[in-house]
């Protein structure tokens, strides 16, 4: 049983939340409620205790920000529930205190990479204007992108890498060749390719 925690009554609240909707119907799961905290950790608190009151099977809470995902975890150890055993909480951001949730194994998991986005859009546009065959875009009718996960599966390997991330660590013409679809390595997951493309390794 799934129920998420929106942001804000807007366009980028409901793009993330499309995604939940999207994989519970995937995965045939329930999807008892979505709310809205408006990004505040506080309000996510309120709203996932009245949640897990209101369901008391639900075992997994989405969260649309890692911040709200941190509120969210405040409220299963409020109710003497257990995280990442009782009920599952995955957050987006990549925020550092959200990593250390992670790493502690309290936070299940977090998607992040957005922010590297305005990049990999220039990137996209500059194979097309070469009429280069890539990998860059997902869906060209709403130019997404596919993001990455953080998990208690592989934060350990990953959250020096995450952590000491920046656009002037990362060699962008690498990055880019990365995307081609004749590279081999254009199937790979968003942070294998940024850390391939660290300067330290060039």
């Amino acid at each position: 049983m799934v129920a998420g925690i929106n942001g804000h009554f807007g366009s980028e609240s409901k793009l993330r939340s499309n995604g939940l909707v999207e994989m519970v119907e995937q995965e045939q799961a329930q999807l008892t409620q979505i709310v809205h905290a408006n990004w505040s950790r506080d309000n996510a608190f309120d709203k996932a205790v009245k949640l897990l009151k209101r369901y008391p099977d639900l075992s997994v809470i989405w969260c649309a920000s890692d911040t709200m995902a941190l509120g969210v975890i405040d409220a299963v150890k409020s109710l003497g529930m257990l995280p990442s055993k009782d009920v599952f909480v995955g957050g987006f951001d990549w925020i550092n205190s959200a990593l250390i949730s992670i790493e502690q194994g309290e936070l299940t998991a977090s998607v992040g990479g957005h922010y590297i986005m305005g990049a990999i859009a220039v990137i996209a546009a500059y194979h097309d204007h070469q009429q280069i065959k890539h990998s860059t875009i997902l869906n060209k009718v709403s130019y997404s992108f596919a993001l990455d996960l953080l998990s208690q599966a592989n934060i350990q390997a990953k959250l020096a890498l995450v952590q000491n991330l920046s656009y002037d660590k990362i060699y962008f013409t690498q990055l880019a060749e990365l995307f081609i679809n004749t590279n081999k390595a254009s199937h790979l997951p968003l942070l294998e390719k940024l850390e391939l493309s660290l300067k330290s390794q060039h």
